[in-house]
């Protein structure tokens, strides 16, 4: 069993790679100044997906089975793009239009926690310690 720090250290690389790619996302679709805030922000909102979201699905899938890549990969995914989904379909707007806006919104925040889920599992991965 990896300590506690260790697993802290893993999910802090998550949000911070998660932020990491939003803000490079930002950088090449907009002006280069909007990456600091859309860093900042896209912390604050990885982090809550970190503490709502990964930990508690940690918890439970790492009591019963090791964290490989494929458990953890497609988890990230789902951790990334699963909260837009549900805005998306509460508001019903992005959806008009042949929902061609909302997959690619989806793919976007699904790639953003694949990028966050893939820090961590770099960093919890018992074949790295």
């Amino acid at each position: 069993m990896l300590s506690t720090g260790h697993q802290l250290c893993a999910f802090l690389a998550g949000a911070l790679a998660s932020a990491l790619a939003a803000a490079l996302l930002a950088a090449l679709n907009g002006p280069a100044t909007m990456a600091g805030p859309v860093f900042l922000a896209a912390f604050l909102v990885a982090t809550i997906h970190v503490l709502i979201l990964a930990m508690p699905l940690y918890a439970l899938v790492a009591s019963r089975w090791p964290p490989t890549a494929w458990r953890v990969l497609p988890s990230a995914f789902l951790i990334g793009a699963g909260p837009i989904v549900l805005i998306l379909t509460f508001t019903g707007g992005a959806w008009e239009g042949g929902g061609l806006v909302a997959a690619m919104t989806i793919l976007i925040f699904g790639g953003i926690g694949l990028f966050g889920g893939l820090a961590f599992w770099l960093v919890i991965s018992p074949d790295r310690q």
